[in-house]
């Protein structure tokens, strides 16, 4: 069996994290019509994150968002995992 990054036998937490990484640009995604017009893309959203942790409005949405994603691959993680004990079994 392959240790994943903490050297622990699931992975819910390496898939937990991945996801927590991937729902900063996704978070994007959560910002409302205003904000993705004048940021013109992910690219931008990305390149003028300094400003949007200053507004709590923006901030809230990008938390949520990493929220979500990391709820979502720790999820993903667990079927895997009991995925791979019900095969063994």
């Amino acid at each position: 069996m392959s240790k994943n990054i903490f050297n622990r036998t699931g992975k819910k937490v390496d898939f937990a994290i991945i996801g927590a990484v991937l729902g900063i640009p996704l978070s994007y995604y959560f910002q409302n019509e205003m904000i993705k017009n004048i940021v013109g893309g992910i690219s931008g959203y990305l390149d003028r994150l300094d400003k949007i942790v200053d507004n709590e409005n923006l901030l809230t949405n990008l938390l949520v968002s990493i929220l979500v994603f990391s709820f979502i691959g720790g999820l993903i993680g667990y079927l895997i995992d009991k995925s791979e004990i019900n095969t063994k079994s």
